[in-house]
């Protein structure tokens, strides 16, 4: 069904034990073995869990789109400075030729401007649509750096 149609039913996820199920079901180290992920313990969070758990394969294979063109790279996931109903995903330890080639989260806010690889614009106007149903919000880092892309996001009315 599609993502604009569907009703939330809110429930406390324990985000970092699903992140977590996601990155052993993508089979992660396998595609790109040089890969480190670190998840912050104790992240929780009152939202739709299938509809989260879409969200967060999507911007998932993002990153790890983004990291096989890398030979070392860190994805993240943890509270935006220290806040707990707002966290960040990052892709960290990119060189700095693969980040010149693409910005991984442009079609998040720019969908005109969404390149290929394996998730597409649609994927992530997806993540968008997902942040909007729980009426949270997302944005992306101000401080951009050639090796790291940051993206911030909530899951609960502000």
């Amino acid at each position: 069904s599609r993502i604009s149609d569907t009703s939330i039913s809110r429930s406390k996820i324990d985000l970092t034990a699903l992140m977590k199920m996601i990155l052993g079901e993508t089979n992660i180290y396998a595609e790109i073995p040089w890969v480190e992920t670190r998840v912050e313990d104790g992240l929780t969070v009152n939202a739709d869990k299938p509809l989260v758990s879409v969200m967060l394969r999507i911007l998932l294979n993002n990153a790890m789109d983004l990291l096989q063109k890398n030979c070392n790279g860190c994805i993240r996931l943890c509270k935006h400075n220290g806040e707990d109903d707002a966290f960040c995903l990052s892709i960290e330890g990119l060189d700095q030729s693969a980040s010149a080639d693409s910005e991984p989260f442009i079609p998040l806010y720019e969908p005109g401007l969404a390149r290929g690889g394996k998730s597409s614009g649609v994927d992530l106007l997806s993540v968008t649509r997902i942040v909007g149903l729980h009426g949270g919000r997302i944005w992306k880092d101000s401080e951009e750096k050639d090796d790291l892309y940051r993206v911030f996001f909530t899951l609960e009315p502000q």
